[in-house]
């Protein structure tokens, strides 16, 4: 398998790391091939391994996907930053109330 920034591992190391079932993961592989999202690629080395690399489509609709979780990030940190602030707040008027 090999991941966006090119780096390659076996296909039970990659399933393994996001908890899946080899099965699972050679249905993934199907379907987003089946979508256009990926292509495999023989390894010319070793005649049984098999790479999985993003189409043009692949990257186009993986970018829109990183810009829209980045968004969404933003706005997580936000809120969290507000929770915060009123954690904050609620923890020093409770300190007063006690003195």
């Amino acid at each position: 398998m090999v991941n966006k920034t090119g780096a390659s591992g076996p296909r039970g190391e990659f399933a393994t790391r996001r908890q899946l079932a080899r099965s699972t993961l050679t249905e993934l592989v199907h379907r987003a091939e089946d979508l256009g999202l990926v292509r495999r690629e023989l390894d010319r080395r070793q005649r049984r391994a098999v790479f999985v690399a993003l189409t043009e489509e692949g990257e186009r609709r993986l970018a829109g996907a990183v810009s829209e979780l980045g968004s969404e990030r933003h706005r997580l940190i936000a809120i969290v930053s507000q929770l915060e602030g009123r954690l904050d707040g609620g923890s020093s008027a409770s300190a007063e109330d006690d003195a």
